[in-house]
């Protein structure tokens, strides 16, 4: 993606605040109309144009020049029931590039403001492919995720304000924050 202008910020003062801007279960593809809620790409874009405003917003208000971003998978509506390809609104692969690309606009439109470090979960139960009959997380490595995380990463590959971090092979992202330990997943493999 070409590198926006950026605005200008003391990247080298010292850190007295943080914070971590949380991200999941976007499930794009899915479609639905049920009176006072509906779901589409459309919706989705009009909630990622609001989540930048509001984001910006608040970046500014509390002087803000560093921000942690969590993407906590689901990203896509997935594969999980033949019903759910019958309801969605686009094909898997249509969805997994749309949000893809999506998520990478997003990040480099904030990162005109702040620097970002972006984290990205690898793992996901709607996101999962289950080829071949496979049953929940026995091919857990299939995940759209890692398609989408690799295409952020890519796009994002010239912006000196975004960091991607996609902690593959885990089932889960840790950074630090403030001097806190920080471990964050989909919690799809936490049973009971």
């Amino acid at each position: 993606l070409e590198v926006p202008d950026f605005e200008i910020i003391d990247t080298y003062s010292y850190k007295d605040k943080d914070c971590i801007l949380t991200i999941a279960d976007i499930h794009a593809g899915a479609k639905f109309d049920i009176g006072k809620n509906k779901y589409s790409f459309d919706v989705i874009t009009e909630r990622f144009e609001y989540l930048l405003s509001e984001t910006v917003a608040y970046c500014k208000r509390e002087n803000l020049n560093h921000l942690n971003i969590l993407c906590l998978s689901d990203t896509v509506q997935g594969i999980l029931r033949k019903s759910d390809l019958k309801l969605n609104e686009s094909s898997v692969v249509a969805a997994v590039v749309f949000i893809a690309k999506t998520i990478s606009n997003f990040l480099n439109a904030l990162s005109k403001y702040v620097v970002i470090d972006y984290y990205h979960c690898p793992t996901g139960n709607h996101t999962q492919t289950r080829n071949l009959g496979s049953d929940r997380n026995e091919l857990k490595d299939e995940d759209v995720e890692y398609i989408i995380g690799n295409y952020i990463n890519d796009t994002l590959a010239d912006n000196p304000r975004v960091d991607v971090y996609n902690n593959f092979g885990k089932d889960y992202i840790t950074f630090d924050c403030m001097g806190s330990s920080i471990i964050a997943m989909h919690g799809h493999t936490i049973n009971n």
